[in-house]
This record gives structure tokens, C-alpha cells and sequence, in this order.
């Protein structure tokens, strides 16, 4: 996927790759990234456009084809659902991306909280920021349910979680500031966590570095966050802590 992303890959493609049947090759590639093969590699393409919107002066057009789009418009709506902002306000924004873009889905609250303590790898110190997200699924993409940004590893807590089943994804970079998250990437995650009304679920993590599997943080997150400790958060748009 990660040197093909301009190529029109199928899932047929993909699965004869790995020497099985589309079915057992769509349930082993779930079970070991989390996420589906479809989704990992739209991730995978978000991700390299990202980069190129950042690196280059190619046109939105010409990003689009280079990470297999042939449609400018599907490309830029995929996008903006995918990473929060469009493909030019996403390189309009550059270092200014800000948390406004991060407001929670506007799902009912429900009085829940999601809580817990985040670790820093035995041997190593986090230095950088660090985003605390709830996602339907194992990737962090549009908008989440639920966020905290930190200065660092520390307790964190999410308030007026709405019900329902959501995975509890961290990203952030060891030893050196700034996001987005290349490089050396550290992460955690735990879910799916099931949240009920008036409840508190405790959820203790570690991170760790990021290896292949583990699919890239396709939502724009603010850079670099500005002093002070973030470790309240929100889930509603009218709520945001700073």
C-alpha cells in the first residue's frame, strides 16, 4: 500500500498479495491493524497528502492523482470528512492549525466519564504534546466524540461522554515537540470501551512507539500547543477547555 498509493489497488489486488482469499485476508488484516484494508489504505492516502500539502507547492489537483484519486472532488470530500478541514484550509493553516476544528460530534450527552492515566514508555521520555481521542474505530479520523490535549503523559478526563462503543486512541512524538506525528511516532490505544449514562469507565495506558500496522492519525491536530497543561477536555462544543 505505502509504495503503490497512486495505483487503483482492489481489495482483489491486495489479498493475492498476501497469498489468501479476499474473505480470511480481510479478517487477518482487521485483527492485526483494527481496522479494515479499505480504511488503512484511505488513511495511508490522507496521510502522504498531508505530507505533500505541507512539502510541496503541487497543486490540490495533482496531490489527488499522486495518492490515487481521479476525482479532485471525491479526493477533497474524503478529506475534509477524514482530516477536519479541506485540502486548502489545511495549507492555508499550516502551523496555525487550531482545537476549533477538534469540536465533538454533536451527539446527546449522557452525564459519562472516561478517565484514566496515560504512561510514558519505561525507557523513554515524552516531551511533545499529546492527543487523547474516542473514535468509532481503531483510527483517528473526523471528528472525535470525546478529546484532551496534553503537555505531557499525565491523568486525563473526558467529560459528558456520549453513549455508545468507542476505541481511546493517544498520539504524540517522543523526545522533540510538534505534531503532526512522523517520525517517531508514540501511541496507545484501548477499546472498544462501552459507555453508558451517568457511568465512569477508568482506563489506564502506556505508550509506545508506533510500528506498520498501526494506522496513522489521518485528523489534523493542533501545532504546537501552547503552554500549560491541557489535561481537562470535553465533548461538547460548547465546553472547551483551554
Amino acid at each position: 500500500m505505502r509504495k503503490q498509493l497512486h495505483r487503483q489497488l482492489t481489495l482483489e489486488d491486495l489479498a493475492r498479495t498476501a497469498m489468501l482469499s479476499r474473505y480470511h485476508f480481510c479478517r487477518t488484516f482487521r485483527r492485526v491493524t483494527g481496522i479494515s484494508p479499505t480504511q488503512f489504505l484511505s488513511a495511508l492516502r490522507m496521510e502522504e497528502a498531508k505530507n505533500l500539502l505541507e512539502t510541496t507547492c503541487l497543486s490540490v489537483t495533482e496531490i489527488s492523482i499522486q495518492v490515487g484519486y481521479s476525482s479532485m472532488s471525491t479526493f477533497c470530500t474524503r478529506f475534509a470528512a477524514s482530516v477536519g478541514v479541506s485540502p486548502t484550509m489545511y495549507r492555508r493553516a499550516g502551523d496555525a492549525i487550531s482545537e476549533l476544528h477538534l469540536r465533538p460530534s454533536p451527539l446527546p450527552p449522557s452525564g459519562a466519564t472516561v478517565q484514566g492515566r496515560l504512561l510514558s514508555p519505561a525507557d523513554e521520555q515524552v516531551t511533545g504534546p499529546v492527543f487523547i481521542g474516542l473514535f468509532p474505530e481503531r483510527i483517528a479520523q473526523g471528528r472525535p466524540a470525546g478529546y484532551a490535549m496534553l503537555d505531557q503523559p499525565d491523568r486525563f478526563e473526558l467529560t459528558q461522554v456520549p453513549c455508545g462503543r468507542w476505541h481511546l486512541l493517544v498520539h504524540t512524538k517522543a523526545g522533540e515537540e510538534g505534531l503532526p506525528m512522523d517520525g517517531h511516532r508514540m501511541i496507545a490505544f484501548a477499546g472498544p470501551i462501552i459507555v453508558r449514562p451517568a457511568t465512569a469507565a477508568t482506563v489506564d495506558l502506556r505508550l509506545r512507539p508506533a510500528i506498520p500496522t498501526d494506522p496513522p492519525a489521518v485528523l489534523a491536530l493542533p501545532r504546537p500547543l501552547g503552554a500549560g497543561n491541557r489535561a481537562a477536555a470535553t465533548t461538547r462544543p460548547d465546553h472547551v477547555s483551554v
